[in-house]
């Protein structure tokens, strides 16, 4: 993984600038009050744009649940497909000898400040 992305997105996880959401990587509170899940970071981190519908697009790919290709292969994670489609990716981890990926992390309740931390270990 490009070691400035993980860096910057490490650090935005542990900033508490964003507020932590499950299901899809942005979901919107009050308006222009949104939360994030921790791929939502990154995307924000790279510079998605944000539809209406919490859509994060990026460079001819979008995604509401998952990591859009375009940006799994931009920060150069190991591609891990979730759909037949592979358009969305999501990146997978090891804990405590289960591998599990990082958006079960953020849906399961593991702080941003958790998965920080296994992303620096791990990605």
């Amino acid at each position: 993984m490009d070691a400035k992305i993980k860096a910057d997105w490490v650090a935005a996880l542990r900033s508490g600038k964003y507020a932590q959401c499950t299901g899809q990587l942005r979901e919107e509170g009050s308006p222009g009050d949104y939360a994030y899940c921790c791929l939502g970071v990154l995307c924000d981190v790279v510079g998605a744009r944000w539809d209406d519908d919490g859509q994060a697009e990026y460079e001819g790919g979008s995604s509401g649940g998952l990591l859009p290709m375009p940006v799994a292969k931009k920060v150069g994670l190991d591609i891990h497909p979730n759909c037949g489609n592979h358009l969305e990716s999501d990146p997978v981890v090891d804990v405590n000898g289960d591998t599990i990926s990082l958006s079960e992390l953020n849906d399961a309740g593991h702080s941003f400040a958790e998965i920080a931390d296994i992303i620096e270990d791990q990605l």
